[in-house]
This record gives C-alpha cells, sequence and structure tokens, in this order.
C-alpha cells in the first residue's frame, strides 16, 4: 500500500518537527517554574520555608531574614552543617538556622550598641575599636560577630588555614550580594515576610 502524498511529507518533516516540540515544552516548563519559584533552585524551594519560619519565630527583621537566607546560600555547608555552626555541627538545618538566627539578632544589637556609644565598628581584629573607618552590619557580622570577636568568617583567627581565609575574605560581599538579589526578587513577587 503505498502512502499518500501529505503521508510522505509529514514522515520527512516530523524528524525536525518532534524535537523542536520537546525543546520547546522543556523551556516552557523551566520558565514556568522560574516564575513560581522566584528563580529559586530546588534546595531554596525545600529550605527557605523553614527559614523563614524560624526567622519568624526568633523575631527577626524583614532585613534580617533576607540575611540569614543569603547567609545559608554563602556558607552552602552540607546537612547537619548548613550554616556552618560549629557549635551546632551534626545537627539538622533547622537547628543551624536557629544559631544562625540568635547570631544575627544578638550582633545587630552589638553592633547598634557600638555604634550608639560612638565606638569604631571596624573589620579586623587587629584594628581597635575607636579606629579605622565604620563598616556596615555584615562586614561587623563577617569578622567581629561572634561570642570569640573573630566574626561568622574570620579572617584573622589564630590558626586559621590559609584555605580558610581565602574562602573567608568573600564573605561580606558575597552576603551582601546574595541579600540585595533575594530582597529585590522576594519584594518584585509582592511576598511580605513580616
Amino acid at each position: 500500500m503505498e502512502s499518500s502524498w501529505g503521508n510522505k511529507i509529514w514522515q520527512k518533516t516530523q524528524v525536525f518537527i518532534i524535537p523542536f516540540f520537546v525543546v520547546g515544552v522543556w523551556m516552557m516548563f523551566l520558565y514556568m517554574g522560574k516564575e513560581g519559584n522566584m528563580g529559586m533552585n530546588n534546595r531554596q524551594v525545600r529550605e527557605w520555608p523553614a527559614l523563614i519560619k524560624i526567622a519568624r519565630e526568633k523575631g527577626l527583621t524583614p532585613d534580617q531574614t533576607y540575611l540569614l537566607l543569603a547567609m545559608r546560600d554563602a556558607e552552602n555547608g552540607p546537612a547537619g552543617y548548613e550554616f556552618g555552626v560549629k557549635a551546632a555541627k551534626g545537627t539538622d538545618l533547622d537547628e543551624q538556622a536557629r544559631w544562625a538566627a540568635g547570631s544575627i539578632k544578638a550582633n545587630e544589637a552589638r553592633y547598634q550598641k557600638l555604634l550608639t556609644e560612638g565606638q569604631y565598628v571596624g573589620s579586623r581584629r587587629t584594628i581597635p575599636l575607636g579606629q579605622g573607618e565604620p563598616v556596615d552590619f555584615i562586614e561587623f557580622m563577617a569578622y567581629k560577630g561572634s561570642p570569640t570577636g573573630y566574626g561568622w568568617a574570620p579572617i584573622d583567627a589564630p590558626g586559621m588555614a590559609d584555605s580558610e581565609v581565602k574562602m573567608n575574605k568573600n564573605w561580606a560581599k558575597n552576603v551582601r550580594s546574595l541579600k540585595g538579589k533575594y530582597k529585590k526578587r522576594i519584594s518584585e513577587k509582592g511576598v511580605v515576610l513580616e
């Protein structure tokens, strides 16, 4: 039985049409996924609701919540060490996030107190309070914001490996960038973090 002229054309063109159709559908799902998830990756989709809930429980402001989200991505630690909190190593995301949220809150209060008292809030432990240029809260958190005074991402703590120092040097810049990106993305979508 001979094929009709239309069937012959279809057989020849389907080789080209089907792959384009498949790629088109795939791209449509990618686009819809980005819009539906605010451009978030799979880990963020899974973790952000829990992190935002913990931020609310701890009484973080929206700005501090953006910082918590940014710190999670900057640290990018494995399970049980998601925020790089050594005191809570081997726990879970929720416990790591509670420690990080507590640190943000405590250090913001410490930072504001130093500013109110007119003291220098410096970025390096080797520069004493009262000298040098003041820094923003993220840099303070990075280099001085911890009970030890060495910060969340120290660069001059005793016994630090060179690799850790190199990694921590960009922490404040990365967190600041991520925080701004997340704040913009979330506010553009009309989501309120209060």
